[in-house]
């Protein structure tokens, strides 16, 4: 099992609760092991996703994709304003792993919405 700051990493039974995370490198620890320990979606399953339950996430899908940026160059650009600010170079490093996080989750989503 890889280890992280020194502590064995079990997938998603020993990363941190999210309101116990307080520092850019206990946030990089969290952002590294979650990507490396993802589930496996089980995608031949396909959707699984009535009309109905279509019809009502539609509208938080297109508002969510409004404000999606696929480089997520705009938070870059203002966390590296902020990290410098309060002198915290790590905290470009979370944001960074952050973006391709979200990044995986919009693939993930485009590929549910194509199953549907």
């Amino acid at each position: 099992m890889p280890h992280a700051s020194g502590v064995l990493m079990i997938p998603h039974k020993l990363l941190p609760t999210l309101s116990s995370i307080t520092t850019s490198d206990q946030w990089y620890t969290y952002y590294k092991a979650n990507a490396e320990f993802q589930l496996e979606i089980p995608w031949k399953r396909g959707a699984e996703i009535t009309e109905d339950e279509q019809n009502a996430i539609a509208d938080s899908l297109a508002a969510w994709q409004l404000g999606e940026t696929l480089d997520g160059l705009h938070l870059l650009t203002a966390a590296k304003n902020y990290a410098q600010y309060i002198k915290d170079p790590k905290y470009v490093d979370v944001i960074e792993l952050f973006i391709k996080e979200q990044q995986r989750h919009r693939g993930d989503l485009v590929q549910f919405c194509l199953k549907a």
